[in-house]
């Protein structure tokens, strides 16, 4: 969020400048149209209340809100966001926590569970 690499397309990749969270949520509004439809991202936690609000306006609703901490103890550093379109306004959002390290400093087992598969074995 405020530390930017060096590297032109790690910082493109990382901040979003040309097409930011503000953009995808939009046309997230004008294309989630069916009703299994749903937008998954990632983004700092310290814009909840902007990411909330630019939902909100796309007439879209959180169903999954998960906060990820680096250890406990920690600030939020990210928050996983997964929203869709709620017609009947009946939609209830799950909302949970991710530790990326335990108390030990080693990576926790949901952690490692959930990154696996986009890691390749040695």
């Amino acid at each position: 969020e405020k530390l930017r690499s060096p590297i032109e397309e790690r910082a493109l990749a990382r901040h979003g400048d040309d097409f930011g969270v503000e953009t995808l949520i939009s046309i997230a509004g004008r294309e989630l149209t069916g009703p299994g439809d749903s937008l998954s991202f990632i983004a700092p936690t310290s814009r909840t209340d902007e990411i909330e609000f630019l939902l909100s306006l796309a007439r879209l609703s959180p169903v999954h809100v998960t906060r990820v901490y680096s250890k406990e103890g920690k600030t939020s550093i990210r928050t996983l966001w997964q929203a869709k379109r709620d017609e009947d306004g009946t939609t209830r959002c799950v909302t949970d926590t991710l530790y990326i390290r335990d108390r030990n400093n080693d990576f926790s087992e949901e952690y490692v569970r959930l990154t696996s598969p986009f890691y390749l074995d040695k």
